[in-house]
C-alpha cells in the first residue's frame, strides 16, 4: 500500500512453489495484477530461466518472494539481481539462520526490502519488521506510507526484538538446534515408516536444509486424521496441501520445540511418538510420553527457568 499503485503487476510465488496461501487475495484486494513465478516441479523449485523470460516479457513493477515452505533454503539471487523492478524478500520462517549467517541474507542478494514477522522462526514479540538495503527514495516512500497507515510503531515491542538480537549466543545454539533437529527427525521418522519427503530431493543440495520436514499421506481426509492424532497427544503440526502437487499432508517445524529444549537426546523417543501416533492413533498413554519428553527436555531449554513458570 506505500509503494505500489492500483494496476500494477507483483510477480510471486505461487502456492504451488510454497508461497503463502493468502498473498495472492491480498495483492489483488489491493488492486495489483498478479503473475506466478514459473516453476520446475522436477527438482521442487523455481525455474530460473523461465522466471527471467517472464520478467523481460511482463516488465513487472515488482517481485516478491514469500516461501512458507521449503525443505531447502532455495537460491533466489538471480532475482535479487534483476534490473527495473522492485524486489521484496518476505524472510519470517528463515530469518534467524539469516541473521546468524547460515543462509545468504536476501539484502547481500540485492533484493530491495526483506520483512519478517517475530513470531515464526524468529523467536520474539508478536509483532513484525522490515529493512531495506540503502535510504533511498523507495525507504523514504514505504516510511511515508507506514506513519499513515500503521496506527502505532510498537515502541515496546521493537526494543524486546532488539533485546533478543543482543543474544547472540543464544540465537547462535537456537539455530544449531533448529537445523540439526529437523535433519535428525526426519531421519528417525523415515526409519520408522513414516512417509516424510526427503529434503535431498528438492533443488540444489548445496542449499541448506530448513527446519521444516513434510509428512505425506494418501489423500487429505488421512491427512486430517493424523494432524488431528498428533493434536491430541500434544504435538502441534500444520495440516495443508503441500506444493509441488504433493497432495495434502503435515508440515512439522522444529521452532518452538528447540526453543523448549528438544535436542538430539530426545530425536528417537520423539519421532516413535509421531509414528505410533500415525499409525496407530492417539491414546492417553502417548500423551504421557509427550509430557515426560517435555519435562525431560525443559531441562536444557533455552530459554531460562521463570519462563516455564
Amino acid at each position: 500500500m506505500s509503494i505500489s499503485a492500483i494496476g500494477q503487476t507483483v510477480m510471486l510465488l505461487s502456492e504451488e512453489a510454497g508461497g503463502h496461501f493468502s498473498t495472492r487475495a491480498i495483492f489483488e484486494r489491493l488492486g495489483l495484477r498478479t503473475l506466478d513465478l514459473p516453476i520446475d516441479p522436477e527438482r521442487m523449485c523455481i525455474d530460473r530461466a523461465a522466471t527471467e523470460e517472464l520478467v523481460e516479457r511482463e516488465r513487472p513493477e515488482f517481485v516478491f518472494v514469500d516461501r512458507s515452505e521449503g525443505l531447502r533454503y532455495e537460491d533466489f539471487s538471480f532475482i535479487g539481481r534483476l534490473e527495473g523492478t522492485t524486489t521484496v524478500f518476505d524472510a519470517s520462517q528463515f530469518v534467524t539462520p539469516i541473521l546468524t549467517g547460515r543462509y545468504e541474507n536476501p539484502l547481500a542478494w540485492g533484493f530491495d526490502l526483506m520483512l519478517f514477522t517475530l513470531h515464526k522462526n524468529f523467536p520474539g514479540p508478536q509483532k513484525a519488521a522490515i529493512l531495506g538495503r540503502e535510504e533511498g527514495d523507495l525507504w523514504k516512500r514505504l516510511v511515508a506510507g507506514l506513519s499513515t497507515m500503521v496506527s502505532s510503531s510498537h515502541a515496546e515491542n521493537t526494543y524486546l526484538a532488539g533485546l533478543t538480537l543482543l543474544r547472540e549466543e543464544w540465537l547462535e545454539r537456537y539455530v544449531q538446534r533448529l537445523l540439526g533437529t529437523a535433519a535428525g527427525l526426519e531421519a528417525a521418522l523415515a526409519q520408522r515408516g513414516v512417509q516424510v519427503l526427503p529434503r535431498s530431493r528438492q533443488g540444489d543440495p548445496r542449499w541448506p536444509v530448513t527446519h521444516h520436514i513434510w509428512v505425506l499421506a494418501e489423500d487429505r481426509e488421512a491427512a486430517f486424521a493424523q494432524y488431528e492424532g498428533l493434536t491430541s497427544v500434544r504435538i502441534h503440526t500444520n495440516y495443508r496441501k503441500l506444493p509441488y502437487g504433493l497432495g495434502y499432508g503435515l508440515r512439522l517445524g522444529t521452532s518452538f520445540s528447540s526453543v523448549a529444549g528438544i535436542g538430539d537426546a530426545h530425536l528417537e523417543e520423539l519421532a516413535d511418538i509421531v509414528a505410533t501416533t500415525i499409525a496407530s492413533g492417539p491414546s492417553a498413554s502417548l500423551q504421557e510420553r509427550v509430557g515426560r519428553l517435555a519435562a525431560e527436555a525443559r531441562t536444557s531449554a533455552i530459554l531460562p527457568a521463570e519462563y516455564w513458570t
